[in-house]
């Protein structure tokens, strides 16, 4: 990737980081990276490839480490779901997610596909080098 680039999308990475998701620099600032996003790519798949909730559930329960729960009321227990729901609701807080009907119907902002092209593009191993520019 050319220098100009670089800059271009370590300046982006660090607006929606820092700015409008308002995280820290510390701890493991590439690791949320990495969840947000496979976060952002399955729900985008979610729309793009219509996934059966059954499949989005189950790729959601991984993506979070978490159990499936058959029996739930939404997702997976009741503490759960609301980890669920406010990352949901931070996400569309910072204008990557449009929020439909219910925090659990959003969907991509014009803004989440650009930074997920932008973080799709780049090789997890170097999300440090984007944030520390």
């Amino acid at each position: 990737m050319d220098y100009e680039k670089f800059e271009t999308y370590a300046k982006k990475i660090q607006k929606m980081y820092f700015e409008d998701l308002r995280l820290c620099g510390c701890g493991s600032p590439d690791l949320r990276l990495k969840f947000i996003k496979g976060l952002l790519n399955l729900i985008n798949d979610r729309y793009e490839q219509d996934l059966p909730y059954e499949e989005y559930k189950k790729r959601l329960a991984e993506l979070f480490g978490f159990k499936e729960n058959k029996e739930a009321k939404y997702y997976f227990t009741g503490i759960q779901d609301g980890i669920v729901e406010f990352v949901l609701d931070q996400l569309n807080e910072a204008g990557l997610l449009e929020h439909g009907g219910s925090v659990g119907g959003s969907w991509l902002s014009d803004y989440g596909k650009e930074m997920l092209n932008i973080l799709n593009e780049i090789n997890e191993e170097e999300f440090d080098a984007y944030l520390d520019y």
